[in-house]
């Protein structure tokens, strides 16, 4: 990142947008509608509310052995942003150095819960209806 600031900006003209951050006054979100299990090739995520917690475990499942032995991990999750396009929500903790967003995209008043969500550059298709 510290590399491709300046980069971007002395080829292309153009300054990229700073990392997502936690807010200071998050948006209040329905979190409940956003729980299920998600998958995309080779990883399950499963998206858990308790109360008002949220979280994800992230499991590989691709390879038997290693889902067998690989620990899942589980990233806690806060509200970022609620707009007209959906929601967003962001690790807790920033891992190698950045808070991974994690997208719901908006389904519409009264409409099913989201048929996926997107969790860094990976679109996951809900596997729990």
């Amino acid at each position: 990142r510290e590399f491709a600031r300046p980069l971007f900006a002395e080829l292309a003209g153009i300054t990229p947008a700073d990392d997502p951050v936690p807010v200071p006054n998050p948006p209040s979100i329905d979190a409940g509608r956003l729980a299920g299990r998600y998958r995309h090739y080779g990883v399950t995520l499963e998206v858990s509310v308790h109360g008002a917690d949220v979280s994800v475990t992230v499991r590989p499942d691709a390879n038997p052995a290693i889902a067998e032995s690989a620990e899942p991990a589980v990233l806690a999750l806060v509200p970022w942003q609620d707009t007209e396009q959906g929601v967003g929500l962001l690790t807790a903790e920033p891992e190698y150095g950045a808070h991974t967003i994690v997208f719901f995209p908006a389904a519409g008043p009264g409409a099913e819960p989201p048929g996926y969500l997107r969790m860094g550059s990976r679109i996951y298709v809900r596997d729990d209806r």
